[in-house]
């Protein structure tokens, strides 16, 4: 393990706020905190992290995600048709 790596955190997030300028795009991710039931109000996002990159770079980032995510569904695909042929 190189230094970088065991110095980067790991950080949950199961929300991101995007916002956008002409040259930027600025992510902040983390995650969403229900209010208790008896209270009135919206969730609260709490941000871990902001990430920003260019509008290039979170480009190339998009198509990886939407590759990333296009192999999942056909593994996904693929599992529930094996699945139904067993059955």
């Amino acid at each position: 393990m190189t230094q970088v790596q065991a110095k980067t955190p790991t950080i949950y997030a199961n929300v991101v706020n995007v916002r956008a300028t002409s040259s930027e795009l600025m992510m902040d991710f983390g995650y969403v905190v229900s209010p208790p039931e008896n209270a009135a109000g919206p969730q609260e996002l709490v941000p871990e992290v902001r990430v920003i990159m260019t509008v290039n770079a979170a480009r190339k980032f998009g198509q990886i995600l939407l590759k990333i995510a296009q192999q999942q569904d056909q593994a996904d695909s693929s599992n529930n048709t094996n699945i139904a042929e067993k059955a």
